[in-house]
């Protein structure tokens, strides 16, 4: 493989294939390849001819970085600020999505994320986020969990009702 060509780069999970100790292996592969191929953020590098003619006549084949991380421990935020063009995702923000061009120029766009309970301490503050936002809406299945009722660590006490026993 030749690094220094490629134009699409995929870190799926990169939390953890740092966890399980690939830091230093994807910063090495990272390192081999040209910083100058990065796709500029401008409306050339989108034009659909302008890309198709840059790849046929071998001049501009930009490269694409994303990562995907369901967490981003500070591992995963220095991979993020070194090697990709607008990182995005700051400890609080760890499961709010930056989608790049999703509604660019006043189109809409929809993201879709999976929640699981394993990840239910984020709930609240996530559905806090979604209702905050003048563009999303939340959906029931989030607005509706019991573990986005109130903040993680808050403890709820039950009113106890008065009971008469006969006896």
């Amino acid at each position: 493989m030749v690094l220094s060509r490629c134009t699409y780069v995929v870190l799926d999970e990169a939390d953890r294939m740092v966890h399980v100790g690939f830091e230093l292996d994807i910063q090495k592969a990272l390192e081999h390849m040209l910083a100058t191929n990065q796709k500029p953020d401008t409306g050339e590098a989108e034009d659909p001819e302008k890309v198709l003619a840059n790849v046929e006549s071998g001049k501009h084949k930009y490269r694409q970085t994303v990562m995907f991380t369901a967490t981003m421990p500070p591992a995963v935020e220095r991979l993020a600020r070194s090697y990709l063009r607008r990182p995005a995702g700051k400890p609080q923000e760890d499961y709010i999505h930056r989608i790049g061009r999703t509604g660019r120029a006043g189109k809409s766009g929809v993201a879709i994320t999976f929640l699981t309970k394993e990840i239910s301490a984020v709930f609240y503050e996530l559905k806090q986020a979604i209702l905050g936002s003048p563009v999303s809406s939340c959906l029931p299945e989030l607005a509706n969990h019991p573990d986005a009722q109130h903040k993680p660590g808050t403890i709820l006490t039950k009113k106890h009702r008065e009971e008469t026993i006969y006896a």
